[in-house]
């Protein structure tokens, strides 16, 4: 495999919507938290309260009307139809501004909002501060108190949501007491090892059933939907969730919302003081940009617990933040010098686990690099060394647990790889999503169909993740029910100028679909700096964006980091903002 390449796809752009998409009844959904008057006196994901005016504003003079959940039910029942531009506006956390600025601008416009609370910090007067992730807050001066919620309910503006009465925070996630979102994940205790599945059940209901209780018996109406803290729940909690009779659950995915989705109904996410106006677009559109993407084998970092695989992967995370890595193909398995899976790299049910540190690393990169993660399991290698196909789904249930990543590439599924579509079809996620939920698996040949199938065991642990395909040839179009596709092509220079070429001429490169594909250096030895640079510059002259690369050796700095990242760095300008 020396020297050769592999076409990649970004992973976090939302491509534009095609007529297709948008002509079924659809809804935009906003997701704010405080508001603050100077955008210096808020966090990341403030925004001001002129910037709020003007959106209003704007909603009013270009046509959009802001909708309640009871407009979607409506709509969802057939008695009423959504309006052509419809948003629904959301406020998380219950900061004071909800009460001080946000309520008298709804007096004015006669908008409505969902307000979701967190339980646990409601009503202790004399608490100074409450815990939002890892951050501490301040509680009694900066959250609305349960009177000025009564009062905003008795409006009939403002339905209050819940966020969970004490999920809004992280927890022991693994054996290296990495804290991982305590909603979305099983907790790791030294003594008693990982959460099991039931205990995990009884810990999401008991939350949710005291969440909705404790709205009640305050507001004198329960609540109808849950917003998963983070954005982030499994297919468990969600299960424990409409049990106790909530029957909307809010996300952070950022994308349109759809009828036949319900009962989720994705949000985006206003970071930054934005534009605002332009987050409603964001949602069909995504915001694209340049993919550069490497792959990490955990043996790379010693594969082992301790200081020296901390200050591996610590040394590792720098160095792809110089390179301006945007996306990391982690190794789930560990492989030996034949190709045979030996062990794992997560605990499981069914194989050896080399070392328990996939959940870390993951997690490290997510939160320290700011990369989104994808996970590589070879599904032929796993069928080879388990009992049957049964043990191979089990597994990926598994890494579906163990690895809170964005994620999961496939390769050696040449049927999936073959299941395009004309030019005129969309290639948004949502529209990815829903033909692949759709396909037929009996009808694909037996290989094929236990790779998909451990994609959806993966994907139902955690709702929204997404799928990567690896095929060695250039179809005519990327998979049509991948949401990314990596096509293998020669590294030096001419041989790999041809490959784009028949990339550019397969349609594969125009402005609906370059976002799905990208090149990538793979081989025994990691690429030089050169090379790397050479070859991102011919593919972006033929109007490809995304570029990654392995080998890589993240303690040798091989590629050097310093020398590449000026032609391959996707980062904002500078190269290296220290966090």
């Amino acid at each position: 495999m020396r020297g050769r390449l592999l076409i990649v796809v970004v992973l976090v752009a939302s491509l534009a919507a095609s007529p297709r998409s948008t002509d079924r009844p659809h809804y935009i959904t906003v997701s704010f938290h405080d508001v603050v008057d100077r955008a210096a006196d808020g966090d990341e994901n403030a925004v001001t309260t002129d910037n709020l005016i003007s959106f209003f504003e704007w909603l009013r003079s270009s046509g959009w009307t802001a909708i309640t959940l009871d407009d979607i039910e409506r709509a969802r029942s057939g008695a009423r139809p959504l309006p052509d531009r419809a948003v629904l506006i959301t406020f998380d956390d219950g900061y004071k501004s909800l009460y001080t600025r946000v309520y008298p601008l709804l007096l004015a416009y006669r908008i409505s909002v969902v307000a979701a609370l967190v339980g646990s910090w409601m009503g202790e007067a004399s608490r100074d501060t409450a815990r939002r992730g890892d951050d501490l807050i301040p509680g009694s001066d900066r959250l609305i108190s349960w009177n000025e919620a009564r009062e905003m309910a008795k409006s009939g503006l403002v339905e209050f949501a819940s966020h969970t009465y004490d999920m809004h925070r992280s927890h022991p996630a693994n054996p290296q007491k990495g804290e991982l979102p305590a909603a979305a994940t099983r907790a790791y205790d030294t003594a008693r090892g990982y959460e099991s599945d039931a205990s995990y059940r009884q810990r999401i209901r008991a939350d949710v059933d005291r969440s909705r209780a404790q709205l009640k018996q305050q507001l004198g109406i329960a609540p109808r939907a849950m917003v998963w803290p983070f954005g982030r729940f499994t297919t468990a909690a969600r299960e424990e969730a409409l049990a106790a009779d909530y029957r909307f659950l809010l996300t952070l995915d950022p994308e349109p919302g759809f009828l036949e989705d319900l009962p989720i109904v994705p949000r985006v996410l206003a970071v930054g003081n934005p534009h605002l106006p332009s987050i409603l677009t964001r949602a069909f559109t995504g915001q694209p940009t340049a993919l550069r993407m490497v792959r990490l084998n955990p043996r790379m970092l010693g594969g082992a617990d301790g200081a020296g695989f901390e200050n591996a992967l610590g040394a590792a995370i720098e160095r792809l933040r110089t390179m301006g890595a945007t996306t990391v193909v982690v190794d789930a398995a560990d492989r030996g010098e034949d190709g045979r899976l030996t062990a794992v790299w997560f605990p499981n049910r069914i194989l050896p686990v080399r070392s328990d540190v996939l959940s870390r690393i993951v997690w490290q990169l997510r939160t320290r690099a700011g990369v989104t993660v994808v996970v590589s399991l070879p599904v032929s290698a796993a069928r080879a060394a388990a009992r049957n196909d049964d043990e191979v789904l089990r597994l990926f249930e598994d890494l579906g647990y163990s690895a809170p990543a964005d994620a999961l590439l496939l390769e050696g599924t040449p049927a999936l790889a073959s299941i395009t579509l004309d030019r005129s079809d969309s290639a948004s996620r949502w529209e990815v999503r829903r033909r692949r939920n759709s396909l037929n698996l009996s009808a694909l040949p037996p290989a094929d169909g236990l790779s998909l199938r451990a994609f959806l065991e993966f994907e139902r642990v955690h709702p929204g993740n997404r799928l990567v395909l690896v095929t060695p040839t250039v179809g005519e179009a990327p998979s049509a029910i991948a949401d990314l596709t990596l096509v293998e092509a020669p590294a030096a220079t001419k041989p790999f100028r041809e490959v784009v070429h028949r990339l550019a001429a397969a349609g594969w490169l125009t402005p609906e679909r370059r976002y799905t594909s990208g090149v990538w250096i793979r081989g025994d030895m990691p690429p030089s700096a050169a090379t790397l640079a050479t070859n991102v510059r011919v593919f972006q002259r033929s109007g490809g964006v995304a570029f990654g690369w392995e080998q890589d050796d993240p303690l040798a700095d091989e590629p050097k980091a310093a020398l590449a990242a000026p032609a391959v760095s996707a980062a904002a300008f500078p190269l290296l903002r220290k966090p």
